[in-house]
C-alpha cells in the first residue's frame, strides 16, 4: 500500500475534456480523495485533488499520458494527531476512495 498522501494540482488544461482525462487517470491509478475538475472560469480549467502514492515522480509518470502542456505540482501532506504530533498518515475520519479500475 503507497505510503505516503500527497495533494495534486494540475493546471494549465487545455479544456474541461483534457482536465476530465487527467482526472480519470488519477482516479484509476491511486486511492484517491476528492480529485475533481475547476472549471468554474472558462480558461483555464485546473485538477485537484489528494492521492495515496510513493513518490512525486509515481504521480508525474502516471499523468504523463495525458499532460500535454498542463503542468503537475505535487505536495507531501502532514497531519496533526490528536496527540499534537504531525504524521504523514491521515487521520482516521481522512477516507480514500480504492482506484478506480
Amino acid at each position: 500500500m503507497p505510503s505516503k498522501i500527497f495533494s495534486v494540482s494540475v493546471i494549465q488544461c487545455t479544456d474541461s475534456s483534457h482536465a476530465d482525462k487527467i482526472a480519470d487517470l488519477l482516479r484509476k491509478s491511486f486511492p484517491h480523495r476528492l480529485v475533481g475538475v475547476n472549471a468554474d472560469k472558462p480558461s483555464p480549467v485546473s485538477v485537484g485533488g489528494m492521492v495515496q502514492a510513493e513518490s512525486p515522480a509515481a504521480i508525474q509518470a502516471a499523468l504523463l499520458p495525458e499532460l500535454g502542456n498542463a503542468k503537475c505540482f505535487c505536495g507531501e501532506m502532514s497531519f496533526l494527531g490528536t496527540s499534537g504530533i504531525l504524521s504523514a498518515m491521515p487521520p482516521d475520519s481522512v477516507q480514500f476512495e480504492p482506484q478506480v479500475k
